[in-house]
């Protein structure tokens, strides 16, 4: 006999309970593989809390036991099936974008894929608005059976295509279920209330409410048939000013946009990027050194590109009788602070918002932790002649920043997503 027989012959003595610790350490697929060895294995790896550990440990995913769930049906026929479809994702739509999140559910007992929408303009610390689109339940008439569960007509069939580890399609199969039955007239109210905090007016449109139409429009245009391209989040990092992450921005007429920060070239820069544009559309600037992504855009900057960058070696300490107006923060000269790039200049001084300066959250703090000289894009509608024009980036603590474009005579307010989005 040998080594590896006794050894099989051996844990075939052990109590199952063991076994069943034992195989908790393994991946599912080398479960299945010793399930299939002698009947004491097989019964084993049947037992729950084997496949409890699995979904905890691979997926993150804690499933609380109830009525005649089985964890390993969650397992296999949910989170391994389908784990390429788990996480944080961009919808390629334009040049608007978002932020769109699948996650399994445990009060559902379903994978749901659920749209994640800024607050209405200017409460940026609210928290995110949710949209679900779709749901996998872990018992269902098909092993295929994804559900569409948007529209005015209840549940309807979808499918969902992996292109690759970082790309799904979505497609709803039947997309006259996203049809008002009092027709489109109706369908742009609900859509035009959803997305704005402006009072309706179906006879004389605000621009903003022009921009949404036009946005309205081109989503149609997509028929519920969404291309989603993965979202990576940057690490939490050391010695830097704050935490990258996301975060809800005000633009203006544009409304409240949704932005990336990191940190670039050995986090001696930060670039911000745009994510996504919600609710209307504004001017939008591109950074040098923090830098920030849109993950929703407009027709001025779309999503995808970068809307402020700011050097981390360009730190300042105003007074509040410098910061009076935009003339005499314009006159102020770029140079570099004396201290290195990779050092955080965190010490408060006076913020003041000039007086010729426009913006929409007001619940702005006197006092900020740092400020650096940074650049942002402003760009025409279309993303025509794009340009950097000069700004500040000012902390006013870990979750709560502030940048300043000169050129716009404007200040965007910026607050960190709180949701969990790993």
């Amino acid at each position: 006999m040998g080594v590896s027989a006794i050894n099989e012959f051996i844990m075939e003595a052990f109590p199952p309970e063991v076994l069943a610790k034992i195989f908790s350490y393994l991946s599912g697929k080398d479960i299945a593989g010793v399930a299939e060895v002698c009947r004491s294995f097989y019964e084993a790896s049947r037992i729950e809390n084997v496949w409890r550990a699995r979904c905890a440990q691979e997926f993150a995913v804690k499933v609380k036991h109830g009525g005649n769930l089985i964890f390993k049906d969650v397992y296999t026929k949910l989170l391994h099936k389908y784990r390429y479809c788990l996480g944080l994702w961009q919808p390629q739509v334009s040049s608007y974008g978002g932020l769109f999140q699948v996650m399994f559910d445990p009060e559902l007992v379903s994978i749901v894929g659920t749209e994640l929408m800024p607050p209405l303009d200017p409460f940026i610390t609210e928290p995110l608005r949710k949209k679900m689109l779709f749901s996998i339940p872990v018992y269902r008439e098909n092993d295929e059976d994804v559900i569409c569960v948007g529209g005015y007509k209840g549940p309807h069939e979808a499918v969902i295509l992996e292109i690759s580890k970082d790309e799904f399609m979505f497609k709803c199969c039947d997309s006259s279920h996203h049809r008002h039955p009092n027709g489109k007239h109706q369908e742009l109210r609900e859509f035009l209330s959803e997305h704005s905090s402006v009072p309706l007016d179906m006879h004389q449109f605000p621009h903003s409410q022009e921009m949404l139409l036009m946005k309205f429009l081109i989503l149609r245009q997509f028929d519920y048939a969404f291309h989603y391209k993965r979202v990576r989040l940057q690490a939490p990092l050391t010695g830097v000013p704050i935490q990258p992450g996301i975060f809800k921005g005000t633009y203006g007429t544009h409304g409240v946009e949704l932005i990336q920060i990191e940190y670039i070239d050995n986090c001696t820069k930060l670039r911000a990027t745009k994510l996504s544009c919600f609710c209307i559309a504004f001017l939008f600037l591109q950074g040098h050194h923090p830098c920030y992504l849109k993950y929703q855009g407009d027709p001025n900057i779309p999503s995808g590109q970068v809307t402020f960058e700011v050097v981390l070696q360009y730190s300042m300490v105003l007074t509040a009788q410098q910061q009076a107006s935009i003339t005499s923060l314009d006159a102020i000269e770029v140079q570099a602070a004396d201290i290195p790039c990779n050092s955080v200049p965190i010490a408060s001084q006076p913020f003041c918002v000039p007086g010729d300066c426009h913006e929409r959250f007001h619940e702005i703090p006197k006092v900020c932790i740092a400020r650096y000289h940074g650049l942002g894009q402003v760009a025409g509608h279309g993303f025509t002649n794009p340009s950097f024009s000069r700004g500040h980036w000012v902390i006013f603590s870990e979750d709560l920043f502030g940048f300043l474009w000169l050129e716009l005579l404007s200040l965007s307010m910026y607050h960190r997503v709180k949701e969990d989005l790993a």
